[in-house]
């Protein structure tokens, strides 16, 4: 099953953790604009960092996005079948 990320759940991950975007990017040693981007999907968030954010907000990075299932094409069904 193809699923793909679709919506940064930051915001909500650092809330649940009650945490700050200040708090985050300081941590991470990047920029509060950097954060502010990842958190309203202006800029994707590299994998590694990633990591590093969801041992930050003590989630799974799983629990960073928004995921949404995506069918295959109907041609790669067929070759499988």
């Amino acid at each position: 099953m193809p699923f793909v990320a679709r919506k940064s759940l930051l915001k909500r991950r650092l809330k649940e953790a009650k945490k700050t975007q200040a708090a985050l990017a300081k941590w991470l040693r990047v920029s509060r604009q950097r954060v502010s981007d990842w958190a309203n999907n202006r800029r994707p968030i590299p994998l590694n960092t990633q990591k590093d954010i969801a041992e930050f907000c003590s989630c799974h990075i799983d629990d960073l996005w928004e995921w949404e299932w995506v069918p295959r094409a109907e041609e790669d069904r067929d070759m499988n079948e």
